[in-house]
């Protein structure tokens, strides 16, 4: 597909060049024949050179997506994220509305609780699009581009403008889309004061990875201030992940006391929020050091000191290989439900229990390794994976000073989040276009029809 474009669009710079060729040689002294015979033959070098850099602009994507630490996968946490508090915050105005209604109140419901939940749809449907244009740019960016290159390669320049802005859209959008979030938070910062102080919350974006800086998901992390009191509790996704923006839970700004867990095995240190802010949000990887993880719900815990030596995966296999100081105990989480067989240096381990986690079952098994160089076999097939179920509790809970049922703070929160969820992306989308015509002028124009398609100005 992709070699049949390029074919075709360096045969069209070739049928340019010598069409300019032929009426360059046409003895009629038509100064417009001849300026168009220049052009023609000018467009087809450009066109043929163009097609030959199709890698080379491909290299350009992936090098300026690695050097802006383009990241696909957070950004689609990102979107989800989000999505999932909108339609929590749909869920619960209907209910409320539908409350209010049967209680006699449904001036109320249909003159407010009825617009915002409307408006939230809005925003939802609005971020949700925006992602998956973005998505389908991304995973077509090869074919599109040689498309472009094809339509920019059609003699008389007939549709140029429209292959120089199907080449930008994608060089752009591939590059920037991803970076929606930094823009979102960056711009955040500087919205209206939250009902709470600002200056006690952070942005935070926290990854946990294992030994072998694998993700460790699902989990559960918790805060824990001076005193010992809870001061939040979040999900970790089945990517290692936790993103919490100012107004979804926040992050806690002050030094405390982070604790990972994941069934009965808990992970403790001392968290400094401020040595890990970048651009005004927490970014963090902790590692866990005596982990071992072999899937999403599946984790190996070593309850003594090992040096991880290689961890690689085949198909079915996962093979761990440590080197332990003195022989301790390894405990294997795997869910209830899976096939597996686990062999230490070549002996199968047999047994195991059943234990519960957060609606998990799961199964555990316990086993020995002698010190020095051990070779952990797990032979799975994994059967999908649950989601815990967590009872979250926000950061920002403890410091927002109105009561929930207040109007006004349903009028603030949809305010807020129409705002970020629509009105600031949609501002981000408008700048990549913005960009991406300015790219296409330079690839070779994209004529006002085409602006005004693209922006409806």
């Amino acid at each position: 597909m992709l070699m049949d474009l390029l074919v075709t669009a360096f045969y069209l710079s070739t049928l340019s060049y010598y069409l300019g060729v032929l009426l360059k040689a046409i003895p009629i002294p038509v100064y417009g024949l001849k300026k168009l015979a220049n052009t023609l033959i000018i467009d087809g070098v450009y066109s043929a050179v163009l097609a030959f850099s199709f890698r080379i602009i491909l290299w350009i994507v992936e090098y300026f997506s690695i050097l802006l630490g383009v990241d696909w996968e957070s950004y689609t946490g990102w979107v989800l994220t989000r999505f999932n508090e909108l339609l929590a915050m749909i869920g619960f105005l209907k209910i409320l509305g539908s409350v209010l209604s049967r209680s006699g109140l449904s001036f109320i419901s249909t003159g407010l609780v009825s617009p915002l939940a409307s408006h939230l749809t809005t925003v939802s449907t609005t971020i949700i699009v925006l992602y998956t244009a973005s998505m389908v740019i991304n995973r077509l960016k090869e074919t599109l581009i040689a498309l472009g290159i094809m339509l920019h390669a059609v003699p008389f320049r007939l549709t140029r403008s429209v292959g120089a802005v199907v080449i930008s859209v994608s060089i752009v959008f591939s590059i920037a889309a991803p970076l929606m979030p930094v823009f979102v938070e960056k711009v955040s910062q500087e919205t209206p004061p939250m009902p709470y102080d600002q200056g006690e919350v952070y942005s935070a974006s926290l990854f946990f990875k294992d030994m072998f800086n694998n993700p460790v998901g699902f989990g559960v992390v918790e805060g824990y201030g001076s005193s010992g009191d809870l001061i939040y509790r979040y999900l970790v996704n089945e990517k290692g992940l936790v993103y919490k923006s100012l107004y979804s839970g926040g992050f806690p700004r002050f030094e405390h006391t982070l604790v990972f867990g994941f069934a009965d095995k808990h992970y403790m240190v001392v968290f400094n929020p401020s040595r890990h802010v970048v651009d005004g949000m927490v970014n963090a990887s902790l590692k866990l050091p005596d982990a071992a993880s072999l899937g999403v719900n599946r984790v190996l815990f070593f309850n003594c000191g090992v040096e991880p030596l290689a961890q690689a995966r085949s198909g079915n296999s996962t093979v761990v290989i440590v080197e332990a100081r003195d022989s301790c105990s390894v405990e294997a989480f795997l869910q209830s439900g899976d096939e597996a067989v686990i062999l230490v240096n070549g002996s199968i381990i047999e047994g195991g229990v059943s234990v519960s986690w957060s609606g998990l079952s799961l199964w555990k098994t316990v086993f020995e390794i002698p010190s020095g160089v051990s070779n952990i076999t797990v032979v799975a097939w994994f059967k999908g994976y649950g989601k815990p179920l967590v009872d979250e509790r926000f950061f920002t809970e403890s410091l927002v000073d109105f009561s929930l049922l207040e109007p006004e703070s349903f009028i603030y929160w949809v305010s807020l989040a129409i705002v970020d969820l629509m009105i600031l992306p949609l501002v981000y989308t408008a700048m990549l276009v913005t960009v991406s015509l300015a790219v296409a002028r330079l690839l070779g124009g994209a004529s006002p029809r085409v602006v005004k398609l693209l922006t409806g100005v």
